[in-house]
């Protein structure tokens, strides 16, 4: 990725935000940390200031080209800025911190994590609070396959990653699949586990064409999807869990538990959410 956007919230994430870009961008790349204040008192604003300044010299000490901004709310809201901000970059992927995310009733309450994961149309890596960005850069990505139609957005956002990257693995986590037994037996219905077998082919088929070489693995959820998710990634050592494409109303089912919500919220390592429709 050349053009990356930090969405910062204060100061405390400036550092691990900037070293998740750092490993997220190629050579040659530019990345830019934009904060919005949400009012503009003179304490919010230099408040404000010397929280972008910090992620801009980190990035800058690694030899990353950083530019600053900090931009005031208005009437537009903070998530409308951060998406016309990133446009305006010609942004690639945002990286923001999980706050927020982790918080149902943040969410009714509509956060700014909410809104800009809702609104943007671009890849986000999303740090958890419990994770760092993997100080070797990345190159161990595991890909989380919900079903075939993620396949090809995942690739295609997985292209975009620095060519640091020298293994992926794409699992699914197999759903239970209620089926009619028939009425003379005393419980009509049986749980059995749907198949990975096309999922995966088609995941495969998919990196395959976009020339990346990807392995597959089918895994167990005796504690969940995301358990199943977060457990994997730990035992394979991955620096990254790429997640499939969100879709329009996706985000609303975080209200309800989703298996996207509970990585986010128990990773231990960055997540990188594919967007709708991969650029």
């Amino acid at each position: 990725m050349r053009n990356v956007l930090i969405a910062l919230k204060d100061r405390g994430e400036a550092a691990r935000l900037a070293a998740a870009a750092a490993a997220l961008v190629g050579t040659g790349a530019r990345v830019d940390v934009t904060h919005v204040a949400v009012t503009i008192s003179d304490r919010d604003l230099a408040e404000a200031d010397g929280a972008v300044a910090a992620a801009v010299g980190e990035l800058r000490a690694r030899g990353i080209a950083a530019h600053g901004h900090v931009d005031t709310m208005g009437e537009w809201g903070v998530a409308r800025r951060l998406v016309e901000r990133a446009r305006a970059s010609a942004a690639e992927a945002v990286v923001m911190g999980s706050r927020g995310l982790q918080s149902v009733g943040g969410l009714v309450a509509g956060s700014v994590s909410h809104a800009l994961l809702a609104s943007l149309q671009l890849p986000v890596l999303v740090l958890p609070d419990g994770a760092d960005a993997p100080a070797h850069g990345l190159r161990r990505v595991l890909v989380a396959v919900g079903s075939e139609d993620d396949a090809g957005a995942a690739a295609a956002a997985v292209r975009l990653l620095p060519g640091t990257v020298t293994e992926l693995l794409a699992v699914h986590v197999p759903r239970r699949v209620a089926l009619h037994a028939g009425e003379a037996v005393a419980n009509p219905f049986l749980e059995i586990g749907e198949t990975s077998t096309a999922v995966l082919a088609t995941a495969l088929g998919h990196f395959q064409a976009a020339g990346l070489h990807i392995g597959t693995r089918t895994v167990g959820r005796d504690g969940g999807v995301a358990a199943a998710i977060c457990d994997s990634a730990r035992e394979w050592d991955a620096d990254l869990i790429v997640l499939g494409p969100r879709r329009p109303g996706a985000w609303k089912a975080l209200v309800a538990g989703s298996a996207s919500h509970g990585v986010l919220h128990h990773s231990d390592r960055p997540v990188l959410i594919v967007a709708r429709s991969a650029r």
